[in-house]
């Protein structure tokens, strides 16, 4: 899922990809239908789609997506909302805002967790200016019992730095708790945190790693993970990280959580 505003993606209505071999050939690139010209979008007037990858399939031709808009060529006025193909991608239909037009921070980037009770748990990166502070991120979890019709903040999962921020992966552990894991750039750390509650409430972060380092020391380019459990129950987070021995790179830890 690919839609404007980073690294020279320009599209603004969006689209998507998909794979039937592993990621050896690729169809695409497929438009979202007229979802972009919903009135929910136009309303409000965030318009152009900024979405990065995040869906949960509902169903043999149904899935919820998470996507995020924006003002147009407006940088962090995105906002994260769901929709819904029922014919598997043919069409797509606007649901319903995850996060309020109104709230005054950045929402972007989620990546959505379902139960096996059919919970939907989505963590977020935010950001905002503190007029004390100045810039400040963190990630957010929110909750839908409905299959995405509606949403409700949860719990603030943890805090991303001072500088840009993070987006979150999240998944299971083999005892059931969940784990997200986000990278700060302040100190150049990836964090990890545990929820035992599904999502309510979250543990202090832990340091999964803290050893950042670049050419000219900067700790501004980092994290973006991804996370798995693996059969024996070890967490596995992939991410992009620096050292002072090996520059911008993909790292991976693995740990027992």
């Amino acid at each position: 899922m690919v839609g404007a505003g980073y690294h020279g993606a320009k599209d603004g209505k969006g689209h998507f990809y998909y794979t039937y071999d592993g990621g050896n050939t690729w169809s695409g690139p497929h438009r979202f239908g007229q979802l972009h010209q919903a009135p929910e979008l136009k309303d409000s007037g965030l318009t152009e789609l900024t979405p990065r990858t995040d869906y949960v399939v509902t169903g043999k031709h149904e899935a919820v997506l998470l996507l995020s808009s924006r003002k147009r060529g407006q940088f962090g006025t995105d906002r994260i909302f769901a929709a819904r193909t029922k014919d598997g991608g043919k069409s797509f239909e606007f649901l319903t805002w995850v996060v309020p037009v109104k709230d005054n921070a950045r929402a972007v980037m989620p990546e959505t967790f379902r139960t096996a009770e059919g919970t939907f748990i989505t963590a977020m990166r935010r950001k905002t200016k503190d007029k004390d502070v100045g810039e400040v991120n963190w990630v957010d979890a929110y909750t839908s019992t409905d299959g995405g019709q509606s949403w409700k903040f949860t719990a603030k999962i943890g805090d991303s730095g001072t500088s840009n921020g993070n987006p979150p992966a999240i998944a299971a552990t083999a005892d059931g708790r969940l784990c997200a894991v986000f990278g700060e750039r302040d100190q150049g750390r990836i964090l990890a945190a545990y929820s035992s509650d599904k999502g309510k409430t979250w543990s202090k972060p832990i340091v999964l790693r803290d050893e950042f380092g670049s050419e000219d020391n900067e700790t501004n380019d980092l994290g973006y993970p991804r996370l798995l459990r693996r059969s024996d129950g070890k967490m596995v987070a992939v991410y992009y990280y620096s050292t002072t021995e090996c520059l911008h790179h993909i790292a991976a830890t693995i740990w027992t959580p």
